[in-house]
């Protein structure tokens, strides 16, 4: 697991000022959407900013003054 517990982030819709669900070993925490594109998109739930790469799956997590980076399985489900 990583340093932040993060097991899953569920965006279903991308526009600023949404909201996504980030699934951690604490339980569920919701994350709000600062910015969005095609490639990329920041979200930021309470002391936490998230820089997430849509294509790559690479996330650039910041609390405080520690910065972590991570690289994720992007999954799309459409319907």
């Amino acid at each position: 697991m990583n340093p932040y517990g993060i097991g899953e982030i569920i965006i279903n819709s991308s526009k600023k000022g949404d909201t996504a669900k980030m699934l951690t070993i604490n339980g569920e925490k919701t994350l709000t959407i600062q910015d969005s594109s095609q490639k990329e998109i920041n979200l930021v739930a309470d002391d936490l900013f998230i820089h997430a790469n849509r294509e790559t799956g690479s996330l650039k997590l910041i609390r405080k003054n520690r910065f972590h980076t991570m690289q994720c399985e992007v999954s799309i489900f459409t319907m």
